[in-house]
């Protein structure tokens, strides 16, 4: 296991065509926002966990999933969002509490998207202090590539223990919503997520002075995840 604060990601397998950029856009405003999305092993393997406030406010949004996604291209097409979810308290309590969210995509060609790509294993209620790989289309630039960063996560800085999970990462904007994960073979690339990417910030202390590392917060997959999870994996086609 080796400590990572940033890089591109390296490994060519299920672990990059599973991951991939969530592009949205207003046609009201015609603003264009970018997140990271994860394709996840549910019944009717059309299911996406990503971050709750990459989809707040998304109602009238038109949104497309491009898994695998590289430098522009598209090696899997675009897979249009048919449907999404976040669990309700996210409103209430801001970024890294609550912040999970679901969302569905149509198929393409009578196949759906795991069908093609594979699906990542989720996990709820793991121990949130053990080592992790974190995956994220960071920077706000529409051609940036998939990123990592790896290393243990830490527990009582800044925010609540109980419902986040924090590493030191220099991953940025654009990779809320990717993957944490707890388990993941380099050579399949078929991996368990615990944890989604919600925000980064330099923690500031009350004498004026900083800690230097850049910590990196991620929603921990407790018992309500678990409930929407429940509630939006049910049914397959």
């Amino acid at each position: 296991m080796t400590t990572r604060l940033y890089g591109p990601w390296p490994q060519h397998n299920m672990s990059r065509d599973t991951v991939g950029r969530l592009f949205i856009r207003d046609p009201a405003t015609r603003v264009r926002a970018w997140y990271t999305a994860t394709v996840v092993t549910s019944p009717g393997r059309n299911l996406l966990v990503t971050a709750a406030h990459c989809l707040f406010g998304q109602k009238d949004a038109q949104m497309v999933f491009v898994p695998g996604y590289d430098h522009g291209r598209a090696p899997f097409g675009l897979w249009p969002v048919v449907s999404w979810s976040r669990l309700a308290a996210f409103a209430d309590s801001g970024p890294s509490h609550f912040d999970i969210g679901f969302a569905t995509v149509g198929n393409m060609y009578g196949h759906e998207i795991a069908d093609l790509v594979g699906s990542q294993g989720i996990s709820f209620g793991q121990d949130r202090h053990q080592f992790v790989t974190v995956l994220g289309y960071d920077r706000q630039d529409a051609g940036s590539p998939l990123r990592y960063c790896s290393g243990w996560t830490v527990n009582g800085v800044l925010l609540s223990e109980s419902r986040s999970t924090a590493l030191i990462c220099r991953l940025v904007q654009g990779s809320s919503g990717g993957p944490r994960y707890s388990t993941l073979d380099d050579r399949t690339g078929a991996g368990t997520i615990f944890s989604i990417n919600s925000f980064g910030v330099t923690v500031y202390f009350e004498d004026g002075s900083t800690d230097r590392n850049e910590y990196f917060w991620g929603t921990y997959l407790g018992d309500e995840a678990y409930r929407l999870y429940a509630s939006v994996a049910v049914v397959a086609p």
